[in-house]
């Protein structure tokens, strides 16, 4: 379902990162795995409809994840219990504040993207809000 992947690599304050056309589920994950918050900041899922998910950081085992269907709406993976307390993390290559709830484990967001690669639908098991 997913038609292309993308991963960042920086390089200084270049990007030199890379795209895969209809990626597999095992390049997905490994490219989800390579996240790390410094050199790879960032995935991009994009569907041939034009709705796409990023999963971003990765430093400490945290990550954030954002899924649009429309490029108007947006849905946010939160940790319901979590509070709003900032945690900086590099996103896109670039430093950001984010509210605690937004920034999930790795087992919660491998789930999210699971979903999304196979199904190209959010998980309702998990707790999503709308921006």
């Amino acid at each position: 379902m997913i038609q292309s992947l993308s991963i960042d690599s920086w390089n200084g304050n270049i990007d030199i990162g890379e795209t895969y056309d209809n990626p597999s589920w095992e390049l997905i994950l490994a490219s989800i795995a390579r996240l790390n918050g410094k050199r790879h900041t960032l995935v991009s899922l994009n569907m041939k409809d034009d709705s796409y998910m990023l999963i971003g950081g990765g430093e400490s085992g945290k990550y954030i994840v954002t899924t649009s269907f429309n490029n108007v709406s947006f849905y946010n993976l939160v940790f319901g219990s979590m509070g709003c307390e900032p945690i900086q993390l590099v996103v896109g290559g670039q430093l950001g504040d984010y509210p605690q709830k937004m920034c999930v484990d790795f087992d919660t967001m491998s789930l999210a993207v699971k979903t999304y690669a196979l199904e190209g639908k959010i998980d309702n098991s998990l707790v999503w809000e709308l921006d």
